[in-house]
């Protein structure tokens, strides 16, 4: 039952039935902004099921790495090449633009990774980067860490990468609507594996769910700014030329 009300969710993701529909319904646009600004030889980092390859000219070429274990067991992918963002085996100055979406907290060393793309991207080319903040654990054992944007700024300064835009993902009741879901479907799908009584939450789940993103959706567009409790960070960054 648990595998078929997860490919029900997973149908469901463009629509707001999905417990994470606040966040997926950005994720075409970001890769078509993405896709506008990069040039030349890319580098997708984590790059997963390659969906970013599919947004960029022809004038681009694309190349998608991803860690052996990441693709072959978690997600059944086959990246460009396989690699660690820790320790990339290209040379110098090799990339016009770097997408690094959704990865750093998967790293041990995000110091080393931060490194890693400054060394291999060209001067003065584009790093398209984001990570989340308040956001549950995924892709357990391997999520290590979350950065504030201050740390974020601190370590992408030490390492050369000049901040060209900078946004946070979320104001507080959109990011509350967000976690409201994802612990609603959690605490269900977990009764469901132990024979728990909180089982009897997947009757009220349907009008829950939609209910819940429409606040969320109402929140983002309505509410003030304030960006003291962001789900993620976006950023575009550049290497400044030595």
């Amino acid at each position: 039952m648990i595998t078929k009300l997860k490919k029900i969710l997973s149908f469901l993701a463009s629509t707001a039935l999905h417990p994470q529909w606040l966040l997926f319904r950005h994720e075409e646009q970001r890769f078509k902004n993405i896709a506008e600004q990069a040039n030349g030889l890319v580098l997708d980092i984590g790059c997963s099921e390659q969906k970013l390859r599919d947004y960029l000219s022809k004038d681009c070429e694309y190349i998608g790495l991803d860690y052996p274990d990441t693709a072959n067991k978690m997600y059944k992918t086959k990246p460009t090449v396989y690699g660690d963002a820790q320790s990339l085996t290209f040379a110098d100055n090799t990339f016009d633009t770097i997408s690094f979406l959704e990865v750093l907290e998967h790293l041990s060393n995000p110091q080393a990774a931060v490194h890693e793309c400054q060394r291999v991207l060209k001067p003065n080319g584009k790093l398209f980067f984001s990570m989340p903040f308040l956001y549950p654990v995924h892709d357990a054992p391997f999520d290590f860490q979350r950065l504030t944007i201050h740390g974020l700024r601190e370590l992408f300064n030490k390492n050369n990468l000049k901040i060209v835009d900078e946004k946070p993902m979320g104001k507080p009741l959109m990011t509350a609507m967000l976690l409201a879901n994802i612990a609603l479907v959690k605490t269900t799908l977990k009764a469901i594996e132990k024979k728990h009584p909180f089982f009897i939450l997947i009757l009220v789940l349907p009008i829950l769910i939609p209910l819940l993103n429409i606040i969320g959706l109402i929140a983002e567009e309505l509410a003030p700014e304030d960006n003291f409790m962001a789900h993620g960070y976006t950023m575009e960054l550049t290497k400044v030329s030595e």
